[in-house]
């Protein structure tokens, strides 16, 4: 069809008077802060060409025209799709059809662009009553081409932008308290205040729209109403100030920190000061907590509405979260030592049990005259007599998980087994109490209870230790241990002890097994790892039974001594026979780590036994090592300095600090089962185990994988780049006299079919 076919007289170029009447609205391009899309649809290439004219270096309201065209209907969708931000389209009502205009209205706000502001253009004046099209359809405007005239458009393009400026506002106000709302449920879902200081960062970030980049303080030792600088101490950090927590805000170089403090405390209101943001928060009862983020750029954007909203949000958590911290401190709290009180050991031991933490013991020290003390000395000498015997328990027991009074005459500890030992304890105990210059004898009894998975929560293990101390005072004895009818259980522990004993003394019974470690490129043995294994006359006896035995009753060196012996011999046969050396694993306890000069003990049983660095590795957990780092961390270093390789075992099987593996002097990283058990090639790259890999490789340290079962784990690590392997799939632990025959002809293809094949 013609252009001119159905199209009136052309849109005038200029009319000055209407654009007088729109200076305050144009300014130069020049001062353009943004700019406004306006999408112009028409099949008249002379109408783009006039509005073009039009409109060229026209800012209105602040932004700049940008126009986009379309010839028909296809174009205008396709335009559409591709662009979020149209604020105005000006539609041609007659194009490839007569309704052509009319259609696309009803697909624009069919999409759910409510927000764009429609204007109809017609070349025929009556072709579409305005009225029945208005309120058919969802348009802003009707206009007849001749009578948009350069003045009336732009006049009706400031109304339309003028509105859309306001939709979008009140749409981004509603996102933004969404986020709001949603930020406030996060914070009060955290019940103390280095969760809560740390999610205010998270979320206050987040409504901005900038990474986390501040600090969360709180005044200490200061009861004073008027904020001071000097007495904030940091209890959160992100981004440049990382590692401030613990530290008082003068200690930070940060001039804007300090005036932005002064801002936020000098107002009840957020400061927003350079593209730095602060608040000042005081709770009723005295409490005081100060924000501050570095917003940058994005601060002078920012809705100070919805940051007001957020800030009161944040003031009625904070006082939640002071209520709950103070609620908690009455609740597990003996108020008259201020130690942790029953409550609280209940909680704690609880929280193990649930977690299925191994090694646990507690400890019942029961006062059998404190009330004596108490009817002849009289309360006030008695609570200070009790803080005083609390604080040489303390003392005595370091790495104790936790301490706490459970009645008036009892104090009961959570710590993990081997941490405890009568006869110190005994000791220290039947030494005076001194208090103001009076000395004391507290005598006590003593009742421990080790931790076994029958026993299902604190209450029951806190009668197990009730139960003790009466049989052992009803014996007059001072110690005694739990144990259950008939003491079957605990003779059958004695028994083993004593045959672990003898099988070490005698070499009988105790051997090694070694299970291979495997190149997964390359598919080779490369080495393997020694496991000790006890066959007790016609019984295999578990390493989960006998190793905690050993560990408890000082033999854990003697094994790795052995099994150390039991490596040299396998070594020197493959050496007559011809056969390479592989490098050998042992494992090492972490109760032979604490033992003084362990490393120059180690090289010189693997010297006695004809083993170097080249034959002889060792394994360590990383929680065995930080018990006593500033003891192990040498000595492995020793080790590793004299060549020998240092392996990290079950990485991934519990908590496992980066800051700890930083540390730790080791080659190897060896990953836990537990993150092997469900991997699969389809989800390997989005896997714990990928980030494992991906570790081991930054420390530039070589990363086994541990129980690797199935081809499909085999896949996903090769997938993951992992280079090396160890578990059944490629062969179990076998007897260090049959590892050469029954692995001569090992292939890994050969090991992947017998998988396959069932």
């Amino acid at each position: 069809m013609p252009p001119s076919s159905h199209h009136g007289e052309n849109t005038p170029l200029e009319d000055e008077e209407e654009l007088l009447t729109f200076s305050d609205d144009i300014a130069p391009a020049a001062a353009s802060t943004g700019v406004w899309n306006v999408l112009v649809v028409d099949d008249d290439e002379e109408v783009h060409q006039t509005t073009d004219l039009a409109l060229r270096g026209v800012e209105l309201l602040g932004r700049r025209i940008v126009l986009m065209h379309a010839r028909n209907v296809g174009q205008s969708l396709d335009l559409l799709a591709g662009t979020d931000k149209i604020a105005v389209a000006l539609i041609d009502v007659v194009m490839e059809e007569k309704d052509s205009g009319l259609q696309l209205v009803a697909k624009i706000r069919d999409a759910g662009r409510s927000d764009i502001r429609l204007v109809l253009r017609t070349g025929q004046p009556g072709s579409a009553p305005e009225f029945s099209v208005i309120s058919r359809y969802d348009i802003n405007d009707y206009r007849t081409k001749s009578e948009l005239t350069r003045g009336k458009l732009l006049s009706v393009l400031t109304a339309a932008l003028r509105s859309y400026s306001q939709i979008t506002q009140i749409e981004e106000s509603k996102a933004g308290l969404e986020m709001v709302v949603s930020a406030t449920s996060d914070l009060f879902n955290r019940r103390n205040l280095a969760l809560f200081s740390r999610g205010v960062l998270t979320q206050l970030a987040a409504l901005i729209g900038v990474s986390p980049n501040g600090l969360v303080s709180v005044a200490v030792g200061s009861s004073s109403p008027d904020p001071h600088f000097p007495e904030m101490m940091v209890v959160s950090d992100a981004g440049d100030f990382s590692g401030s927590i613990g530290k008082r805000l003068e200690e930070i170089s940060n001039h804007p920190l300090q005036v932005a403090f002064e801002a936020a405390a000098s107002s009840n209101e957020p400061a927003v000061i350079d593209g730095h943001i602060a608040m000042y928060f005081r709770c009723p009862q005295g409490r005081k907590l100060f924000v501050y983020l570095d917003s940058g750029p994005s601060a002078g954007e920012l809705d100070l509405s919805l940051l007001k909203i957020f800030a009161t949000n944040i003031a009625i958590t904070f006082e939640n979260v002071d209520l709950v911290e103070k609620l908690d401190r009455l609740a597990f709290t003996d108020q008259t030592l201020g130690v942790p009180n029953i409550n609280a050991f209940r909680a704690a031991l609880d929280n193990l049990l649930v977690r299925k933490t191994p090694g646990l013991c507690v400890l019942k020290v029961f006062l059998n005259d404190v009330r004596l003390v108490s009817a002849s000395f009289g309360a006030q000498f008695t609570d200070q007599a009790l803080k005083a015997f609390y604080e040489l328990l303390q003392r005595l027991l370091p790495e104790a998980r936790m301490i706490a009074r459970t009645s008036f005459s009892a104090f009961m500890v959570i710590a993990d087994i081997g941490a405890i030992s009568f006869g110190v304890l005994e000791e220290a105990l039947a030494r005076p109490i001194s208090v103001g210059g009076v000395s004391v004898l507290m005598p006590s009894t003593l009742a421990l209870v080790e931790v076994s998975v029958e026993m299902k929560n604190a209450e029951q293990i806190r009668q197990h230790a009730m139960a003790t101390v009466l049989a052992a005072r009803q014996e007059q004895r001072s110690t005694g241990v739990y144990s259950p009818a008939a003491s079957e259980a605990m003779a059958e522990r004695a028994r083993l002890q004593a045959a672990l004993h003898q099988a070490l003394e005698n070499g009988q019974g105790l051997y090694a097994a070694l299970q291979p470690k495997i190149d997964l490129i390359r598919g080779e043995i490369i080495g393997t790892e020694a496991l000790v294994r006890w066959q007790l006359g016609d019984r295999n006896i578990p390493p989960s039974v006998f190793i905690p035995i050993a560990e408890v009753s000082g033999l854990a060196s003697a094994i790795t001594r052995l099994m150390i012996r039991k490596v040299g011999e396998w070594a020197s046969a493959r050496r007559i026979r011809g056969l390479a050396v592989l490098p050998t694993a042992v494992n090492l306890s972490m109760f032979e780590l604490q033992e003084e000069g362990f490393a120059a003990s180690l090289m010189q049983i693997a010297a006695g036994a004809g083993l170097g660095p080249d034959s002889l590795e060792f394994e360590v957990t990383e929680s065995g090592v930080m018990r006593y780092p500033a003891r192990t961390i040498p000595g492995l270093k020793s080790l590793r300095d004299a060549g020998f390789r240092i392996a990290i075992d079950d990485f991934g099987a519990g908590y496992s600090s980066l800051g700890h593996l930083d540390r730790l002097p080791a080659q190897i990283l060896k990953i836990d089962r537990s993150l092997i058990d469900r991997l699969r090639p389809e989800t390997a790259t989005t896997s714990v185990a990928a980030l494992a890999v991906t570790l081991g490789g930054t420390l530039e340290m070589d990363v086994v994988a541990e129980g690797i079962e199935t081809p499909a784990q085999h896949a996903a690590l090769l997938r993951l780049q992992c280079r090396y392997g160890q578990g059944y799939l490629y062969g179990k632990p076998v007897a260090a006299q049959d590892f050469d025959g029954l692995y001569a002809g090992w292939t890994l293809d050969r090991a992947l079919e017998r998988a396959q094949a069932g």
